[in-house]
């Protein structure tokens, strides 16, 4: 049992790392296969890195969202690690206002990624009603 959870962290470690650290990540969501990143500077992220991980199927980029697919069930394993050290890494350093994205002006293609964002999971759920 040890080793699956060891196996959840270091993936947890290397998408962050890959991603530029905590640091670089405006936003952190999942969905039931894969981790969703919204980053402060997307020149950070390392595709090709990332697809070596063990336990990475996958890297997509659609639009300003970078998804690392890590399998059924995993997503949310290794979000909770993530978020959890995501939160300690905020509370002990201080934020400073260089460091918040940038507004972007508002665009149709994001407004349609945020609605499939949002119900794109529950898909699962209506279908079995």
């Amino acid at each position: 049992m040890a080793n699956k959870i060891e196996h959840l962290d270091t993936l947890a470690s290397e998408i962050e790392k890959q991603a530029g650290g905590f640091s670089n990540i405006a936003t952190l969501t999942h969905c039931m296969t894969r981790i969703r990143l919204i980053l402060k500077d997307s020149s950070l992220f390392n595709t090709e890195a990332l697809k070596q991980v063990d336990g990475v199927k996958g890297v997509v980029f659609n639009g300003e969202q970078h998804q690392v697919i890590v399998g059924m069930g995993t997503a949310a394993k290794v979000y909770s690690i993530m978020n959890k050290r995501m939160q300690k890494n905020t509370d002990n350093s201080e934020e400073t206002p260089a460091s918040t994205p940038v507004k972007k002006g508002f665009s149709i293609r994001r407004m349609l990624n945020t609605l499939a964002a949002i119900f794109v999971p529950t898909i699962p759920a209506l279908a079995v009603v």
